[in-house]
């Protein structure tokens, strides 16, 4: 008898061991994971937050856009340095007509759509790339000789900024500018600009061609019924979605306002619907993130780990 009770709590004792560790094991890989995505959906985000509304060295100034926004979604090319960034709080319904309604978005529950009470950020701007330096320009025939198309990644009807330092201007290509050789032709005709598609700026070549982007960030219903971090943006012609990274259950936003203009300096964080907020003068973005481990490892009652990232974030083309 003394050797079975002997027994029986030598086993009891390694049940606890093992429950134990299995536990402390649980709750090691959850913050593992909700560090990995918090880390890689800041990154992401942030990086963007810091290109937004760049149109190369001119600064946003002197901009232009021939842009013919009926040839493309609603609103996504209506673009210059003042619309560079722009965040929506709360979000409990969405607008016919609406920006975010442009981006093909709704709130709901079903997989891909956005989570009642979350914030969203629609981020505008241009992004250099390889091979983007001009090497001529002709105006008479509307187009350019860029080093290399292939190495900048650009396509026929994609939207591009060519932009100095005095000027910088908006266009959709009108031709495949990719030909194979050393240096591509770009041209930016009429049929997907508007009519006379000119250019206010004269380019030579210490000029470079950016490629435009338009995107928007959210916290929607995942694919595996778990909410995540989004993007949708344009691509070409084309609205697409990516799921960047589970966990991500809540996202909200401060925007970082140069009140006085003169400094380039943050001098008050507001909501991003504050009607006191100088779209314009925004110089930097304040994100929180709220992340939840995928499996319930807390408590005997089976809560998840919740954890929450934070991080502020310059505007490059507004600050010194």
């Amino acid at each position: 008898m003394i050797a079975l009770a002997l027994s029986a709590l030598l086993l009891i004792g390694i049940f606890q061991i093992f429950n134990s560790n299995k536990q402390a094991f649980q709750l090691q890989d959850g913050y593992a994971r909700v560090q990995e995505s918090g880390r890689l959906a800041m990154e992401m985000l942030n990086r963007d937050i810091r290109n937004a509304a760049y149109t190369g060295c001119s600064n946003g100034v002197n901009f232009n856009s021939i842009v013919e926004p009926s040839k493309y979604k609603a609103g996504i090319p209506d673009f210059d340095s003042s619309k560079g960034i722009v965040a929506y709080n709360n979000i409990s319904t969405i607008a016919s007509g609406s920006e975010l309604n442009n981006f093909g978005l709704t709130v709901g529950t079903a997989s891909g759509q956005i989570i009642a009470g979350t914030d969203a950020i629609v981020i505008k701007g241009a992004s250099p790339c390889d091979g983007g330096k001009v090497v001529s320009y002709n105006q008479s025939s509307a187009s350019f000789k860029i080093e290399d198309a292939k190495a900048c990644g650009i396509n026929q009807n994609d939207i591009v900024v060519v932009s100095n330092c005095q000027y910088a201007d908006m266009f959709a290509i009108t031709n495949n500018p990719i030909s194979g050789g050393s240096i591509d032709t770009v041209t930016h005709g009429a049929n997907w600009n508007i009519s006379p598609p000119k250019l206010e700026g004269s380019y030579s070549n210490d000029s470079f061609l950016l490629r435009y982007t338009a995107k928007v960030y959210y916290v929607a219903n995942g694919a595996n019924s778990r909410p995540s971090l989004f993007v949708t943006q344009l691509e070409g012609t084309t609205l697409v979605t990516h799921e960047l990274a589970e966990g991500i259950s809540d996202m909200q936003f401060l925007m970082g306002e140069d009140s006085s203009g003169a400094d380039k300096s943050v001098d008050r964080f507001l909501e991003p619907e504050d009607a006191a907020l100088l779209i314009g003068r925004i110089v930097a973005v304040k994100t929180s993130f709220t992340l939840e481990s995928e499996d319930n490892v807390l408590t005997i009652s089976g809560n998840p780990l919740t954890t929450t990232f934070q991080s502020v974030s310059t505007l490059r083309n507004r600050v010194n």
